[in-house]
């Protein structure tokens, strides 16, 4: 991949977009390099041993990056997982190339957590968006997304299981992996988790 990165005149802003074009193509605006390296290495963007310690900048500094994939980087015919694997590929020539990051990956054996189907069968609503139509986009209305929101609830208009592992790692204390053999895009809304909205009778009323 290969491309024009230059630092953002959105730095203060606090919303950024990310969006990889069907082509295998990168554009996004006003974003942290942990984004990249977010989908880069499936590792999550909060704070997490997974990672050693990154440069602040790494958080801190905004950038606009517009990045060309090759011809052959996504050909017709390609599964969803490999074409991911492609493009995960090419942004971590991006961020070695551009930004001079130098990574080292250890394999260790971990416990995880797993991600699996109830007793009861699953219950989630498909997508109306087909996996041909879906490409990654932060957009609040974007593909395999999740908008953020107070409590962290889970609100995604076109998410896959692995999707749904990886933004839940966010907030645990280890990996998630998906083991449920659901395919397919799914639209979820949640409300935010317990207990950070904690129903009336549980607040504390002021005294008058």
């Amino acid at each position: 991949m290969f491309g024009r990165v230059q630092s953002s005149q959105l730095a203060q802003n606090p919303w950024f977009r990310m969006r990889l074009l069907p082509k295998g193509d990168l554009v996004a605006r006003a974003v942290p390099v942990i984004m990249l390296l977010s989908y880069a290495y499936d590792v999550p963007v909060s704070p997490s041993p997974r990672l050693f310690p990154l440069p602040d900048w790494t958080i801190r500094d905004r950038y606009d990056i517009e990045g060309k994939a090759t011809a052959s980087t996504i050909i017709p015919g390609l599964q969803n997982s490999d074409s991911r694997s492609r493009i995960q590929q090419k942004i971590r020539g991006l961020l070695a190339d551009r930004f001079r990051l130098a990574t080292r990956v250890e394999n260790k054996t971990v416990s995880v957590y797993a991600l699996t189907v109830a007793s009861s069968g699953a219950k989630l609503q498909k997508s109306a968006i087909t996996d041909k139509d879906c490409t990654f986009d932060s957009d609040p209305k974007g593909c395999h997304n999740f908008v953020p929101g107070f409590g962290h609830p889970l609100n995604a208009k076109a998410i896959d299981m692995d999707d749904l592992a990886h933004y839940i790692a966010n907030w645990t204390d280890l990996p998630v992996v998906s083991r449920t053999s659901l395919s397919g895009l799914f639209t979820v809304n949640t409300e935010g988790w317990f207990p950070m909205r904690l129903p009336l009778r549980h607040r504390t009323l002021p005294r008058m």
